[in-house]
């Protein structure tokens, strides 16, 4: 099956995380840069340089994601819903637990009124930082 019409979408929401993530990290720096310039104390840069090293640690996992945006390397697996929780009921934004036969758990947030609990779905994915789409609703 050709999943290139998917892989907009996944493009799509990679990208929004990552533009979040650069937004963030210049504005940080930026805050860095002028207190530097403004003559502030050793410990509010202390602070600012842990903020920044938080930052970049926590979207490491995008990170790793870039080569294999560039190479197209996405994961495709069939995979029950085994736990839905609505984070926002006006958008229908869902955080569903996808598990695989041999156990792997997935967490991906959707925007989706089709998702339930214990349906079998195919579900395209970026392997480390787990953001990824449903291709089908499987019916065994």
């Amino acid at each position: 099956m050709d999943y290139s019409m998917f892989e907009f979408k996944i493009l799509y929401l990679f990208g929004l995380q990552l533009f979040f993530f650069v937004v963030v990290l210049l504005f940080l720096i930026f805050i860095l840069i002028l207190s530097n310039a403004s003559g502030t104390s050793k410990a509010e840069n202390i602070v600012l340089v842990f903020l920044i090293l938080i930052l970049v640690w926590t979207t490491k996992d995008k990170l790793f994601d870039i080569p294999n945006i560039i190479t197209k390397n996405y994961t495709v697996e069939m995979m029950m819903a085994t736990n839905i929780k609505v984070e926002d009921e006006k958008i229908n934004n869902k955080n569903i637990n996808f598990e695989s036969n041999d156990g792997k758990t997935i967490n991906l947030m959707l925007t989706t009124n089709d998702v339930k609990n214990g349906d079998k779905y195919l579900i395209m994915y970026l392997p480390n930082s787990k953001i990824g789409i449903i291709i089908e609703k499987v019916n065994l």
